[in-house]
């Protein structure tokens, strides 16, 4: 789409189809494309033919070799929003009662390994689809709650009417939904405030038939699959979508992130371990909301994790946000690097960290206060990104240290708010069986628990 022939005759092509069939009375809408990925399965050469203004931009920017690749990644995910756009105008020029939507895949909201700026782009549309697969692999838990992640993450990030594909994640792989999964998937996402399900409408194949574009009609195949579907469809469409309630925590998903190839589970633990600590409703806030001055009015809580890398103005959003009285929960390697992989001044400046050094075996982390249901002494696991924090600011609180007595979870003030931060990957630690991080997230989450643990002496 981004070679200027290429680009005029789909720009040509969309026009006439608009004209021909947009006074339809069966046609509500165009998808403008299914699965986008932005270009990014054209090779970096392709592209250099049209990035020549660019190229003078960024080589005067000294940057480096990472820093070169996130600017290009910046600029082609930017390509793609604007590319929508034009299509959009052209269509509402020529039939402006015509809707218009883009079928995103996951690799559209999370995008790693993808072009697509899923924010920047859905704004130009009038609503979003949805498809949570066949790209997903995952264990059987993370099946079974998918859906609900994906479709808060899409309502989140967007005010526009969604439409959620239901049960894609599971095509292609040896898993045979039953008719609770259907109910409780369909559930899971009215539950975001989606508009309007959808559904394959035919047996895809086997696993082993990855390639398989279309099967026999389901009717006749799985009539109990179909019967259900069809009720469930009904069930949507007559009833008024969920009104979700104002979210005071929300998580931070982080382009810079993805542009350094964050992965989509880093996240995805995020998400199951907060709603196992009942921290509800949970929403999303992106840092392109956070560099528009967007996202952050009246929220209470923010979390940052995953946020290896961050660039120097979202963290000035940040700590705004915390001046002003909101809390932060960080932990791990959150705030590490800038958006060009170079050492960053983050953990200095917002956590109060001033040295610290990787522990390369397992320890558990003894709590100094009693936090919520948990004691003083309790002991918690920890997993992933063990740091020693051996140099603090003296404005910093120490709540917990590893069994050598070095410091591992710090409280640190900034205005009326502050930062609460682990020195392990806190979601991780999480996650594994019978351990105390859910209480220690539930108290932790608590505003007034933070500002009482504030108040008290280092």
């Amino acid at each position: 789409y981004i070679l200027p022939d290429a680009r005029r005759w789909r720009l040509d092509y969309i026009r006439h189809v608009a004209e021909a069939l947009g006074d339809h009375p069966a046609v509500y809408a165009l998808m403008l494309e299914d699965g986008p990925s932005g270009g990014a399965n054209a090779s970096f050469e392709r592209w250099k033919t049209v990035t020549a203004e660019l190229e003078g931009r960024i080589e005067s920017d000294n940057l480096t070799g990472d820093g070169y690749q996130y600017a290009v990644k910046k600029w082609q995910m930017e390509q793609y929003a604007d590319y929508t756009q034009e299509l959009v105008t052209v269509i509402k020029k020529a039939r402006s009662r015509l809707k218009t939507t883009i079928c995103f895949q996951l690799d559209g909201l999370f995008p790693t390994e993808s072009l697509v700026h899923y924010q920047n782009t859905a704004q130009h549309l009038d609503f979003v689809m949805i498809d949570s697969g066949p790209k997903w692999i995952g264990d059987a838990k993370q099946r079974q709650s998918l859906p609900s992640f994906a479709a808060s993450v899409a309502s989140g990030l967007v005010d526009k009417p969604i439409w959620f594909l239901v049960g894609s994640h599971v095509e292609n792989t040896r898993y045979r939904p039953e008719l609770r999964d259907l109910r409780d998937w369909t559930r899971q996402v009215a539950l975001q405030g989606i508009t309007g399900i959808g559904w394959r409408g035919w047996d895809g194949g086997s696993w082993k038939e990855p390639h398989q574009v279309r099967g026999a009609p389901l009717a006749e195949t799985r009539p109990e699959y179909w019967k259900t579907m069809l009720a469930l469809s009904r069930d949507i469409s007559d009833t008024d979508p969920v009104e979700k309630s104002f979210a005071t925590h929300v998580c931070l998903l982080t382009y810079d992130g993805f542009i350094n190839r964050l992965a989509m589970d880093d996240i995805f633990v995020v998400n199951e371990t907060l709603r196992a600590a009942g921290i509800a409703p949970l929403s999303y806030v992106s840092d392109t909301q956070l560099l528009a001055k967007k996202g952050l009015q009246k929220r209470k809580v923010l979390y940052i994790s995953p946020c290896p890398a961050v660039s120097g103005p979202v963290i000035d959003q940040m700590r705004l946000f915390m001046e002003s009285g909101g809390w932060i929960i960080a932990s791990g390697d959150d705030g590490a690097l800038d958006e060009q992989m170079l050492p960053s001044e983050t953990r200095s400046q917002m956590f109060g960290i001033e040295d610290e050094e990787p522990m390369l075996h397992d320890d558990r982390i003894l709590l100094g206060v009693s936090i919520g249901q948990l004691s003083e002494g309790a002991s918690l696991p920890s997993a992933w990104f063990r740091s020693r924090l051996t140099t603090l600011r003296d404005d910093v609180r120490i709540l917990g240290r590893w069994g050598d007595g070095s410091p591992a979870i710090t409280l640190t003030g900034h205005g009326k708010g502050g930062v609460l931060y682990v020195g392990t990957d806190l979601y991780r630690s999480a996650a594994q069986a019978d351990t105390d991080w859910t209480l220690f997230l539930e108290a932790g989450s608590d505003t007034d628990t933070l500002k009482e643990l504030a108040g008290g002496a280092s």
